[in-house]
């Protein structure tokens, strides 16, 4: 018997011309949890190749899977181990997590369009001047707006 790759989760055997699979948590005795046509199903591992060259996967299929238990499943929860992080979720700006699972992040997301932590940095030394709702430029105390940019005030 030969291992052919090794993992914290899965290992692959070859014996005697046939390959076996082995994952923590997948296999029970001679059987394996796979994802057949969309159906969490569990086969005797002997049957793994055949179900694998047809398209199944080793695991639970993800929309029978809920780890933490939000409500969401795995194939539409983007942290299904955070039960606060799932697509019904409010984007938290600044934290640097997809909170609400639409693909944007923070700033990027439209949720934090007029969140104070996304407007652009103004008014400190070396930085653009800030805008005023007037149309005022201004800068940090003791800063002046030359040129555009916030340089100290003699």
């Amino acid at each position: 018997m030969r291992r052919i790759f090794t993992g914290l989760c899965a290992f692959a055997l070859v014996a005697a011309g046939a390959l076996l699979f082995a994952s923590a948590g997948l296999a029970s005795g001679h059987k394996t949890d796979i994802c057949h046509k969309g159906q969490s199903i569990n086969v005797a591992t002997a049957a793994l190749p055949a179900h694998l060259a047809h398209g199944d996967t080793v695991g639970l299929c993800c929309a029978d899977v809920d780890a933490d238990e939000d409500g969401f499943t795995l194939c539409d929860d983007c942290d299904d181990a955070n039960e606060s992080i799932n697509p019904d979720a409010e984007e938290v700006c600044g934290d640097e997590v997809d909170n609400d699972c639409d693909g944007d992040t923070d700033c990027s997301d439209a949720d934090c369009a007029d969140a104070a932590v996304c407007a652009p940095s103004c008014g400190a030394p070396g930085e653009p001047c800030c805008v005023d709702p007037d149309g005022t430029r201004t800068c940090d105390a003791g800063y002046s707006c030359t040129d555009g940019e916030c340089t100290p005030t003699p």
